[in-house]
């Protein structure tokens, strides 16, 4: 009859098993930064994204307000005395832009039409302006617009004249803009406030 001994390894003697772990702190740690990193860089892009696009609605919001005043000025004289508000002319002759329009009575043609921005500020259309002559000026405001929103809205008109865009001037809380604009002209003229534009 054989007997069996039993050899244990000689590296394994005496020595428990260890047992595999999972992550470490150190390793959890540095996924979980990452992990934050790639949230907070996509909420950036969809902020800047998103950001953007109000900006390009609002340019084309102020570019449709004035062609139809454009258009309406072309049979009178006069944009009307100083101060009248051409939305309600426009509302009558359905020519207030899409964008941003509300009508808080519901009924057409009332004459209490008002604008506002994709960001949210009131934008108004009125007759005059400072530089223009009585009666050959209309000015576009977008009231209570941040400095950030001006910033982003002026550097369009960036080494460009007064001439291109058939104004006479621009001014942001009431600091006029100085043609044809800079960058710097932009970031030290524009702040919170209203961001008025005057056409001829």
């Amino acid at each position: 009859m054989s007997t069996r001994t039993n050899h244990s390894h000689p590296r394994s003697a005496g020595k428990p098993r260890r047992a595999r772990r999972g992550l470490g702190i150190v390793e959890l740690g540095f996924y979980l930064i990452v992990v934050a990193l790639l949230i907070a860089s996509v909420i950036v892009a969809f902020y800047q994204l998103q950001t953007g696009s109000r900006r390009a609605r609002t340019v084309n919001l102020v570019n449709e307000a004035y062609s139809a005043v454009q258009d309406l000025h072309r049979s009178a004289a006069t944009y009307g005395a100083d101060g009248t508000d051409l939305l309600g002319i426009m509302e009558g002759a359905e020519m207030v832009p899409p964008i941003g329009r509300v009508d808080p009575d519901g009924v057409p043609d009332s004459g209490d039409e008002q604008l506002f921005s994709p960001f949210g500020e009131r934008v108004t259309v009125v007759a005059g302006g400072v530089a223009g002559l009585a009666g050959q000026s209309f000015t576009i405001t977008l009231e209570n617009y941040t400095r950030a929103n001006c910033i982003d809205f002026m550097s369009d008109y960036v080494d460009r004249t007064l001439e291109q865009f058939g104004m006479l001037g621009a001014w942001s809380d009431g600091t006029v803009f100085v043609f044809p604009l800079t960058v710097a002209e932009v970031n030290a003229t524009c702040a919170d406030g209203n961001l008025a534009l005057e056409y001829r």
